[in-house]
């Protein structure tokens, strides 16, 4: 299997090695009893669940969550608007998505996602994904790297995350808080 999975300077890696606590974050209810059978096959807790960005909002600050597991449609809001307000409570987050263009890639990287899994990848790809991400890592599923890594939203986002490590450096801060 061919996935782009790197160490990821940006995130905040206060969760290393700490317990597997998960916010799914899907308007689909049946995706997310599915994906509790799955987590919980693998030690994985999940802590919260929301349905729209503002069920989201209402569980970043009690979740105690790790990772946010994040669909970009929520019905008819985006769920790109709220990976800041994940990575800025330090929550990591795993983009879980039907989309596999290089723009919304490109954007939910640009936002600040630590990785980007298709939903029609095979379960085992979600999972290391996931214990990827925890320790650390970027990662970007086999069905989407290759067409993202070739795009020009690979340039940007590699630029992007470049200026995010220069401000960290110049003003002393932790990379995870940039």
């Amino acid at each position: 299997m061919s996935v782009l999975a790197r160490n990821f300077p940006i995130m905040n890696n206060d969760h290393a090695g700490a317990a597997k606590r998960i916010l799914l974050i899907d308007d689909h209810l049946a995706v997310r009893e599915g994906l509790k059978l799955l987590l919980a096959q693998e030690d994985y807790v999940v802590c919260g669940e929301a349905g729209s960005l503002a069920e989201t909002l209402e569980w970043i600050g009690s979740s105690r969550a790790n990772l946010a597991l994040l669909v970009i449609s929520l019905g008819k809001e985006n769920g790109l608007e709220c990976i800041a307000k994940l990575r800025k409570r330090g929550i990591a987050v795993l983009v879980y998505s039907m989309h596999e263009d290089t723009e919304t890639i490109g954007k939910a990287l640009v936002a600040g996602a630590n990785g980007y899994v298709s939903k029609r990848e095979q379960p085992e790809v979600l999972l290391t994904a996931m214990a990827d991400v925890l320790e650390g890592k970027y990662f970007i599923g086999p069905r989407t790297a290759g067409v993202w890594r070739d795009s020009r939203h690979a340039g940007i986002f590699l630029a992007h995350s470049r200026q995010r490590l220069d401000c960290a450096a110049s003003t002393g801060r932790d990379k995870g808080q940039v």
